[in-house]
Order: C-alpha cells, then structure tokens, then sequence
C-alpha cells in the first residue's frame, strides 16, 4: 500500500511538471518586455534612417515602410502574427535579434536616396 502511495505522488509530481512546462511554453512576453522590444524597435528603425533629423526619417511613408519590415522580420523569424505574441521563454532572443536587425538592401537603398536628396537641395 505504501509503494501504491509513492508511485501515485510520482505519477502527480511528473503530471504537474509536464502542465508547468506546457505553461511556460505557452507564456507570451510580458507588459514590461513588450515596452522594451517596442523601444528597441524605435531605436533601430531612427538609427536605419539616419536619426530623427533626417529627410527619410520625416518622410512618413518610407518610415513607415522600415517599421513594417522591421516587424514583419520579427514575426517571420518568431513565427508569431505580433511581435507581443513572442514566447516569454525566447525574451533575450528577440533583444538580440532587434539589436542585429538590418534593412533590406531594397530599403536601405530607398533611405539614402531620400537622405541625398534632402543634402542636395539644402
């Protein structure tokens, strides 16, 4: 009777491991990390446009433009349709991969040309 005892609880102690851990895999970022992506976000989008003063950066549409893509690269590589949908547990990842996050060679093009234009009519 006591084994049957023991090897019940082991049987509930592995049940309520395997329910945490399904937990943890499903747990999204939270309100605090969502800010922080958003400010990385921020941040490299201005730096890609060459700063807050830039032609490109006041332009609306290609600031537009590089944040969609930026995000759009994000969901793609997390597979997630937001980018507050990334799995908590991939966190630092994400600091990362914001922090290594380039334009496209299409948008960057786009960038410089607008940047080059502005420094030519200035």
């Amino acid at each position: 009777k006591e084994l049957q005892s023991i090897l019940l609880l082991d049987n509930r102690t592995m049940e309520h491991d395997q329910r945490i851990t399904a937990l943890e895999g499903s747990m999204v970022v939270d309100y605090q990390q969502q800010r922080t992506l958003a400010h990385l976000v921020n941040e490299i989008v201005v730096k890609a446009l060459g700063g807050k003063e830039s032609a490109a950066y006041n332009d609306k549409s290609v600031r537009g433009k590089i944040y969609c893509e930026c995000n759009r690269d994000i969901q793609r590589w997390f597979r997630v349709n937001s980018r507050n949908n990334i799995p908590r547990k991939r966190f630092d990842e994400a600091v990362e991969y914001i922090q290594r996050w380039h334009p496209s060679t299409n948008m960057a093009m786009t960038i410089r040309q607008v940047n080059n234009q502005e420094s030519l009519y200035a």
